[in-house]
């Protein structure tokens, strides 16, 4: 059953009536609705009934037919059945309405709809999903569009309204109401928008505290500085800042002050002349625009813009009446008596203020009242200090003028932000700042002179200090040379004797051992479990024995290194050479310092080899570089660094571009050619010096996969790197020079390996502590971190435990042959013990179109495809319709797997040519090659180590199968999990025999590589 669908069978009938039975009618009824429909004669006997009703109950029945005599038999028993539930249409009649109450400082939106109107089933509950979004200036001045998270609730279906709460305000609001049936199936979005209304801006944010304005002195007047910081536009657009200034009558605090909002303000004049003191407006900023820093008093007033003129205003002002300026002790005027003109004040309730709302003040008048002279008087004085209609105008008006010596000041700060109605706009209030005095603190010009005293004598008292440790340190310092004269060592001068005073005193608290332990050898078969017990509670193993490895010697000295004329040419400070074993330079003209260079020399394992250990060259240092190579006579140089890492550079480049030729001091060095490998690349330079006849053969091997105080990933790598340089190695080409950046945390692991895979190879155990202890005696700090120290133990474990799995192309046939042979009449060769059979193949759903299909936002258009043998070439555009990007694919989808379980191609060729296809399509492309199968795992890392396997024939002229699949399986679960499909990877007597080895996927290599955007099926 489907929503709008009904799949009817039956039994066959008995095989005596069967061939009477020429069709069958089928009947549908709901209610009053009867269908029928006539059926053939099937092998399945079925009939699918269709555009039936969701969520609604048929009964049906069947009827065998005649064609013959045109009779039907009785119809069959009804079956009742009912109709799954259908996509329901979008709700109806969907209202928002999205509220700010400013006063609460509360939001509220109210969503309100009525059930769809084909609700094609029984609706369970209602969706409402809300997608919020606001576009602002942040309080840099920067525009800033930010999303909401989207706020997803589901709704009983008794119910057909909802409210949210603490929504932020300023901000558009996408609403989506959809109904769920029983299927869990969402119907159509009935969707609208709703804008939250503008509010003021937190008050965190407007609050200003005692640090937020200081006095300043300026020339014969006092300033105020207020210190201020835009305010982020996020809850509404401002339309501008106000700076008030508050002059406290005398005796008066903040504590007698109203809040802001309710103060009433008057022009700078009238509250300067009045000695009550009052409110004015100093400085008007546009909203745009803020200061960090205003200045109060200086006589320059800042009025804003013309869109911030329309806020001025709208603040109403409050008047005040003549009995505010009769004394408490007058009696005689009416208290009661009020002026005829009311003035509404703002109160909390209402902080909302349109253009409409800017008062017309008109002139005080108060009822005639009985007075005496007296009174009249007073009157007649106070009349002058009331302020009359243009006072009030004018206080609209900004003007900052000069402060009143002699009284405290405060100030506070208005925000006015647009409201979402036309001419609608909200102002904000900060707190009141600390008064100031506006004159000059006779206090505080005693604690500036206390405090410049202070200050001296501080710093006198310093300097005696520090004179006077001077003075001992140096009388410490001269004994102690004559005591190390007394016992007959070196003393030179009074750096040196501080430098071995240090070292001294550094030697009584050593972190690691004078005399490091003698650790037993490692024999092969124990070097895995070694390893395992290193490795336990975080490696806590490896970091004890790599704790124990000396840093310094008592016999080694490193004066050359410390050298003033040679501190430049060391790339790093504590990286220094050994002066014992140090190679020498031939020195030139006599200059002090010429014949240094920062290498050591290192023996391997029994002496038979020697090793130049040396930093990477820097570029003061190229020209000694290749100076030392011409007197030591070498011809193999392995490079261990890249020229540039983590975006420093680790190495200067000391060889030219390929057909080129480059002079370094006496030396000219030619590059004569190279070849690229997986993991390094081979140099082969040619060096001449000036007045010889001899040209040298140097050969670079540049490692190019090890990154500065790290390990490979890999140990395969470096060992096969290894390999490659013994095999050219031989005792008539001198020692070895090998550098990374240091030259000695990556050249001391090289060496170390090439020592220890010696020592293994003859004895058949290890000494890895030991060796590193007579290394780092040679030149210091040699295997620097210790990842490199746990490297050693885990390449060395693999190359004990596997061997060395690498084979020649010359001798790839026989040995496998020799792995598939049974022994002892054993029913498996040993390759087949060690793999068992997976799952069969099973089919990949189609995922893209005949013309045109979408996947939510992702557009897939079909454009061409080509048919070749052994698989069919396709071109996709593949759409990002967010932003209309687009990418041409190109999918190759192989036809030649077989479909019986467990089985590989016979037929080599076709698979050759899709990596050939692949690798010639791939010159244009940067990114990788997506390989998939129905799992993921068995036809595609089959495919994947085919590839590799090609490339490393034919760059190296050999292949590690072995190596291979173990590094696919440490990348994904499930690589090569047959032992069928190791056999498809070498040598097989079915082949076609193109190739020297029989090997019908090795005999079509070509030079190209894969392309970017193709799949390959």
């Amino acid at each position: 059953m489907t929503p709008n669908t009904a799949t009817i069978s039956w039994h066959q009938p008995p095989p005596h009536l069967k061939e009477h039975i020429h069709y069958y009618i089928i009947g549908a009824s709901h209610g009053n609705q009867n269908r029928e429909a006539i059926a053939p004669v099937q092998h399945n006997q079925l009939y699918l009934f269709e555009y039936l009703e969701p969520a609604t109950t048929y009964k049906f029945k069947i009827s065998a037919c005649n064609e013959y005599t045109k009779v039907c038999g009785n119809w069959s028993k009804e079956v009742q059945a009912e109709t799954l539930d259908g996509v329901p249409t979008a709700p109806k009649k969907l209202t928002v309405s999205c509220r700010f109450d400013n006063i609460s400082r509360t939001s509220l939106m109210a969503i309100n709809w009525e059930p769809p109107e084909k609700a094609n089933g029984i609706i369970i509950q209602y969706k409402i999903e809300i997608h919020g979004s606001a576009f602002y200036k942040d309080e840099n001045g920067r525009s800033k569009q930010e999303y909401l998270k989207p706020f997803i609730e589901h709704v009983d279906i008794q119910y057909n309204t909802f409210r949210k709460t603490q929504l932020p305000p300023n901000t558009n609001y996408t609403i989506r109401v959809s109904a769920q049936n029983r299927q869990r199936f969402y119907g159509e979005d009935a969707i609208t928008n709703c804008m939250m209304p503008a509010t003021v801006p937190d008050k965190d944010n407007l609050n200003l505290n005692s640090k937020s304005w200081d006095k300043v002195a300026s020339q014969d007047r006092q300033l105020f500085t207020i210190y201020t910081r835009k305010i982020s536009e996020r809850n509404g657009p401002i339309c501008c800042y106000r700076i008030f200034v508050v002059k406290l009558a005398p005796h008066k605090t903040l504590a007698d002050l109203p809040q802001p909002e309710e103060l009433s303000v008057f022009s700078y004049q009238y509250v300067h002349q009045s000695p009550l003191g009052g409110a004015y407006l100093a400085e008007v900023f546009d909203g745009s625009y803020l200061p960090p820093e205003i200045f109060i008093g200086d006589g320059i007033s800042q009025n804003g813009s013309d869109a911030c003129q329309r806020c001025v205003g709208l603040r109403q002002k409050r008047i005040p009446t003549l009995l505010s300026f009769v004394p408490e002790n007058g009696n005689s005027l009416d208290q009661d008596t009020q002026p005829s003109t009311q003035i509404a004040e703002p109160t909390a309730s209402s902080p909302s203020y349109t253009l409409t709302n800017v008062v017309n003040y008109t002139h005080l008048t108060t009822p005639p009242l009985p007075m005496t002279a007296e009174t009249e008087s007073i009157l007649r004085d106070k009349r002058e200090d009331v302020p009359h209609k243009d006072d009030y105008e004018s206080s609209l008006m900004p003007y900052d003028g000069v402060l009143d010596d002699k009284a405290n000041y405060t100030a506070f700060l208005e925000v006015i932000v647009y409201g979402t109605d036309k001419d609608t706009y909200l102002p904000a209030y900060s707190g009141y700042l600390p008064p100031l005095f506006g004159g000059i603190d006779p206090k505080l010009v005693m604690e500036d002179d206390m405090t410049t005293f202070g200050v001296i004598l501080q710093i006198s008292l310093v300097l005696i200090i520090v004179i006077i440790v001077l003075l001992i340190t140096l009388c410490v310092l001269h004994r102690y040379s004559k005591r190390v004269q007394q016992r007959g060592e070196e003393i030179i001068t009074l750096r040196n004797s501080f430098r071995h005073l240090c070292q001294s005193l550094r030697g009584r608290h050593q972190l690691v051992a004078a005399t490091p332990p003698d650790m037993p050898p490692i024999t092969k078969n124990d070097l895995l479990q070694a390893y395992l017990e290193r490795h336990r509670d975080s490696d806590y193993g490896f970091q004890h024995e790599f704790e124990l490895l000396p840093d310094r010697f008592s016999d080694r000295t490193t004066r050359a290194s410390e050298a003033r004329e040679n501190i430049y040419k060391n790339r790093y400070p504590d990286i220094k050479c050994y002066d014992q074993t140090r190679v020498r330079l031939a020195q030139v003209d006599g200059i002090i310092g010429s014949d240094y260079i920062n290498a050591n020399f290192v023996l391997g394992y029994k002496e038979r080899k020697k090793f130049i250990c040396a930093q990477g060259p820097m570029e003061n240092t190229v020209c000694d570089y290749w100076r030392m190579i011409w007197e030591q006579h070498l011809e193999l140089v392995l490079m261990l660094t890249n020229l540039e890492e983590y975006s420093k550079t680790k190495c200067a480049k000391y060889w030219p571009d390929k057909a080129e030729t480059k002079n370094f001091g006496e030396i000219t060095v030619e590059h004569v050619g190279e070849h690229k490998f997986s993991d390094y690349v081979v140099r082969e330079l040619k060096m001449t010096k000036t007045g010889e006849r001899d040209s040298r053969k140097i050969v670079q091997y540049h490692f190019l996969t090890w990154k500065d105080f790290m390990a490979p990933e890999h140990a395969s790598a470096i060992l096969r790197f290894i390999k490659r340089v013994n095999e050219a190695y031989s005792l008539e080409k001198g020692p070895i020079l090998v550098h990374c950046s240091a030259g000695v945390g990556r050249t001391g692991t090289l060496v170390a390996l090439d020592s220890l895979m010696q020592q293994l190879a003859d004895e058949g155990q290890v000494s890895i502590f030991n060796t590193v202890c007579d290394l780092r005696h040679q030149r210091n700090f040699l295997v620097q971190s210790m990842k490199q120290y746990i490297f050693i133990y885990r390449a060395l474990m693999e190359l004990g435990q596997y061997g060395d799995t690498e084979l020649a192309a010359t001798s790839l046939k026989g040995a496998v042959d020799k792995l598939r042979q049974r022994e002892n009449g054993k029913e498996k060769c040993r390759m087949e013990e060690e793999y068992d059979l997976a799952d069969g193949p099973r089919k990949c759903p189609r995922y893209w179109p005949d013309d045109e299909i979408s996947y939510d936002h992702i557009r897939v258009r079909y454009i061409q495809s080509e048919s070749c043998p052994y698989f069919t070439r396709r071109e996709l555009c593949v759409t990002n319709t967010k932003n209309d990007d687009n990418v041409v694919v190109t999918q190759y989808q192989y036809h030649g797997w077989p479909t019986v379980e467990g089985e590989v191609p016979e037929v080599t060729r076709g698979i050759i040519e899709l990596i050939d296809q692949t690798q010639t399509n791939n010159t244009q492309a940067t990114g990788p090659l997506v390989v998939h199968c129905n799992h993921g795992s068995d036809r595609s890392s089959m495919f994947v180590a085919l590839s590799i396997l090609v490339q490393q024939l034919r760059s190296e002229k050999r292949v590690d199968i072995f190596t291979t699949v173990k590094k696919l399986r440490s990348q994904r679960q499930g690589m090569i999990t047959t032992f069928v499909s190791v056999l498809k990877m070498i040598p097989n007597e079915k082949s076609t025999g193109e190739h020297i080895l029989n090997i019908s996927f090795f005999s079509r290599l070509s030079t190209n590589s894969f392309t970017e955007g193709s799949l390959i099926i």
